[in-house]
């Protein structure tokens, strides 16, 4: 069982949101991201600068920034992934592995199909051999100045 390790209650929990938001987000069986993140304050952003996804809370707004990846559903399943942690309001205060389960759980639930992670790693893998200056420098765990330069980016785009 993939997500024994997730509490029921949590589970459960995952489920009705996830199911509440496709009602709500999703038409001929994609899901709105755009609308979701943008309903729910979070400030989307796709960049060819990281490899990965980036969910982050900074100076009270909420980030997800996604990487450019050439299988779409790659890109879909990474930001259901990044989108949960903010829906779920994932902070540093509890263990990385729940937290990374639960966002998977809820893309999972919200996209209405898994994905095989030896398959999403190995695309990562290859993202990091096809751009291993960028894959050093941005790396899913971002520095800070870093972070603030891609909000700054964000920030600039949706001013201009």
């Amino acid at each position: 069982m993939k997500y024994k390790h997730l509490a029921n209650e949590r589970k459960e929990y995952i489920d009705i949101l996830a199911e509440k938001l496709r009602q709500d987000y999703c038409s001929n069986l994609k899901v709105d991201f755009q609308s979701l993140a943008k309903d729910n304050n979070i400030n989307l952003l796709k960049t060819g600068k990281i490899i990965g996804g980036l969910a982050v809370r900074c100076n009270g707004k909420d980030y997800a920034f996604i990487g450019a990846y050439s299988k779409p559903y790659t890109e879909e399943y990474l930001t259901a992934h990044e989108i949960g942690h903010r829906i779920l309001k994932h902070s540093y205060d509890i263990t990385e592995n729940i937290k990374e389960n639960e966002a998977d759980y809820f893309a999972e639930r919200i996209i209405g199909k898994g994905i095989n992670n030896m398959q999403l790693y190995f695309e990562m893998f290859c993202e990091v051999l096809r751009h291993p200056i960028k894959s050093s420098k941005y790396s899913t765990r971002l520095m800070e100045r870093e972070v603030e330069a891609l909000i700054d980016e964000l920030e600039a785009k949706t001013q201009g």
